[in-house]
């Protein structure tokens, strides 16, 4: 990850995933492996979805402002693009 702020995210994002998968610990044989899968899998979807968002704000800055949507809109527009991502 590209900064120390990413790095807590993914890190708290990973033991959030393992929690909410009801997995117990103790079954885990590679505990390392498993949440070092997690993560890489949790920063793939990151950056992934950065691409996505960039990409979009791109395209709004090549409308010209009349028919440019609204930031309300275009915060609408994202959260549908990453739901349908």
């Amino acid at each position: 990850v590209r900064n120390h702020a990413d790095a807590e995210d993914t890190a708290a994002d990973t033991f959030c995933q393992m929690l909410a998968a009801r997995v117990d610990p103790d079954t885990i044989e590679q505990p390392r492996a498993y949440l070092s899968t997690i993560a890489r899998r949790l920063i793939f979807d990151r950056h992934r979805r950065s691409k996505l968002e960039n990409a979009y704000l791109e395209r709004l800055t090549l409308l010209p402002e009349a028919v440019a949507p609204s930031p309300e809109e275009q915060l609408q527009l994202i959260e549908a693009l990453v739901a349908i991502d």
